[in-house]
């Protein structure tokens, strides 16, 4: 246990790409919580488990989780982050950690680290590298760690804050003088390249639908977009915003986005069905056959590849300043 818990590319052209490869005081409260408040309470919806915060739109898919950690790693060249505590972090938080792929691969390749991956669902394995940690803990409530961390990482949390400048303020607040905060996230809505995707097609209807479900719920779908204005508000300096696209399919040229496309096409898939069911039938009233028919037809768009659709990806990072 560790000693304390208390635009660079521009994404409208999409021009072929190099051959990449791909790498792979304490707060006592926060363990409590793994069984009593949150793994006995997840519900079984629609033939997928769900975590009982019901502002929480995803299902706890491992293997969607996995293969969205291989796409990140395709898009940064195998690397785990951008910013510069690529090396040299001391104490790190990965936030909202999932089954807890990213903290583990940190610790790995950073053994002195000290990695403590927190997450609202205890998805993650027990047995990792001695100086990899996990912890149960919801990130919206005021955070208990007392020791300061010099790198905090999220990626993929669209739509899991309220007030995504709460939780920049919250980071800003915890981290030491110096310390980096990285934010990685893809946002709607979904685009075309050449103008291939009509507005009536399944996928463009799907995606307007799921920024406005989203926006109802209070937790909008295109906040990446803001992060870099977030962060500058917030305090941090130096912000960097550097802005990929994920092609739906193998339709792009390039082996990065062969890649990437390929591995977006998989997790697009995997994500659709339990993302909309939980949304359209608790925000627009759907029955589950109509979702599911509606599905369907994303699906099969989705697999033709006669639209080639992409998702606009963001890193963007920030340093507290030393004044702080």
């Amino acid at each position: 246990m560790p000693p304390d818990r208390a635009a660079a590319n521009d994404a409208a052209s999409l021009p072929s790409i190099d051959d990449v490869s791909i790498a792979g005081g304490q707060a006592p409260s926060l363990w409590s919580l793994e069984t009593s408040d949150y793994e006995n309470g997840f519900q079984e919806r629609h033939g997928r488990t769900y975590h009982p915060l019901e502002e929480y739109i995803l299902p706890n898919d491992t293997f969607r989780l996995d293969i969205q950690h291989l796409l990140w790693l395709a898009t940064w060249d195998g690397r785990l982050c951008m910013c510069p505590k690529k090396d040299g972090a001391s104490r790190v938080l990965d936030v909202g950690t999932g089954t807890g792929v990213w903290a583990m691969a940190y610790a790995d390749e950073h053994p002195e680290a000290v990695v403590t991956g927190v997450d609202i669902s205890p998805i993650q394995p027990q047995v990792v590298a001695p100086n990899c940690f996990f912890e149960i803990y919801n990130a919206e409530s005021e955070w208990p760690w007392r020791i300061p961390h010099d790198f905090v990482f999220m990626r993929h949390m669209n739509t899991a804050f309220a007030s995504w400048r709460d939780t920049i303020e919250k980071v800003f607040r915890n981290l030491a003088p110096g310390g980096y905060i990285e934010l990685q996230d893809n946002t709607f809505p979904i685009m075309s390249y050449e103008g291939t995707m009509p507005a009536n097609s399944a996928i463009a209807r799907w995606s307007s639908m799921l920024m406005e479900s989203t926006r109802l719920l209070g937790r909008p779908c295109d906040a990446p977009s803001q992060f870099k204005r977030l962060l500058e508000d917030a305090g941090f300096e130096g912000v960097v915003e550097i802005k990929r696209v994920w092609p739906i399919g193998e339709w792009a040229a390039g082996r990065r986005h062969f890649v990437t496309g390929s591995l977006c096409h998989d997790t697009s898939i995997a994500g659709l069905e339990p993302s909309t069911l939980r949304l359209f039938t608790s925000v627009f009233g759907w029955s589950v056959e109509e979702t599911k028919d509606f599905c369907r037809e994303v699906e099969a768009e989705i697999r033709s590849q006669r639209y080639h659709a992409y998702f606009n990806v963001y890193c963007v990072y920030g340093k507290k300043p030393y004044w702080a």
